[in-house]
């Protein structure tokens, strides 16, 4: 029988819904067939950019191209420091030996990190301040100058999350996620930006959310704020090209921190411990890759599939995470959790 042109323009839509719908139901149930070899802290796999591999550890590239050693004494900046991915980038690239210039609101517990990261063998240089504060973003560039002359890596990691329905819409709770989420990376690439071009080299990557790939209940502003960053560091890629300076944006999903232990465990679908997170985080970096998303298989579910649902399909597939309330979250020292 045939097939009109019309009648497959009609049907395509629906199979393409269909696949989707079907995407969503595997992720929702946490399907055993998708789900990847138990973890341990050694082994987990992940995807980055859709290519699915095993990070054991951070992998060094030497050579050309793309791929980036993680030479010991490399100068790296990480804002928000204090706790969890931060403090864990921290820890791990200081056993790199890098020097590590890191941020954060709370002076003791970057104290601690910095203490910490000494241990691990790294050359740490705390620097208390706010991201939000462009007078401290600058104050602390300058002493990054004065110390080391420059950066090779700035990874901005600083966020902040609040939980609030639509029924209770403030303005007030989107500017304060934006002044950290958004603003507070903005304030760092109009720092480093223009030290690394003149260099002819360095990597900046911005710590960015599967969330903001689509809106889910209870989180506008935390959604809209990781939708606009990773806009942003998309645009900075693309106008970075062919000066040697590469922007990496990452987009993890669920990663143990202090913002993911007030979610309901029940509704965070394939969450990773902070330690393989990280390393999936750093191992992206050093090859620089544009675009870093993790763990399989939520990843691409987020990043290439909900993209094109249905807005109809959308709402029904996620309105029952709205159904488990988050309790009220404001992390000063720029812990992380997506």
């Amino acid at each position: 029988m045939a097939i009109s042109r019309t009648s497959l323009v009609q049907i395509l839509p629906r199979l393409e819904s269909c696949a989707a719908f079907l995407c969503l139901i595997v992720a929702h149930l946490e399907c055993p067939l998708m789900v990847p070899l138990p973890y341990s802290p050694i082994c987990r796999r992940v995807t980055h950019s859709n290519k699915i591999v095993r990070s054991k550890s951070l992998r060094v590239c030497p050579g050309g191209g793309k791929n980036e050693t993680i030479a010991l004494m490399r100068r790296v900046l990480i804002t928000g420091a204090t706790s969890g991915l931060g403090r864990e980038m921290a820890l791990q690239l200081a056993r790199q030996g890098c020097r590590l210039a890191l941020t954060g609101r709370r002076a003791d517990r970057l104290a601690a990190v910095a203490a910490e990261a000494r241990a691990a063998g790294g050359d740490p240089l705390p620097l208390a301040g706010s991201v939000s504060d462009p007078a401290d973003v600058r104050r602390h560039y300058a002493e990054i100058r004065e110390k080391w002359g420059g950066l090779d890596w700035a990874i901005l990691n600083a966020g902040v999350g609040d939980s609030k329905n639509a029924l209770e819409f403030s303005a007030e709770n989107y500017r304060w996620t934006f002044a950290t989420n958004v603003f507070g990376a903005a304030n760092w690439l109009e720092a480093v930006l223009p030290g690394m071009v003149a260099a002819g080299s360095g990597v900046v990557a911005g710590i960015s959310s599967l969330a903001g790939m689509r809106g889910l209940p209870n989180s506008g502003s935390y959604c809209a704020s990781k939708a606009a960053l990773t806009a942003m560091l998309e645009s900075t890629r693309i106008d970075l090209r062919g000066t040697g300076v590469s922007v990496v944006t990452v987009c993890p999903g669920f990663v143990k921190s202090e913002l993911t232990d007030r979610n309901d465990p029940r509704k965070m679908l394939f969450l990773m411990e902070t330690p393989a997170g990280v390393r999936c985080i750093l191992d992206g970096i050093a090859q620089r890759r544009p675009f870093v998303h993790f763990p399989w298989p939520l990843s691409p579910v987020m990043a290439h599939i909900a993209p094109v649902v249905p807005c109809w399909l959308w709402d029904l597939a996620v309105s029952p995470f709205g159904r488990y309330r988050k309790k009220p979250y404001a992390e000063p020292g720029g812990a992380r959790g997506h």
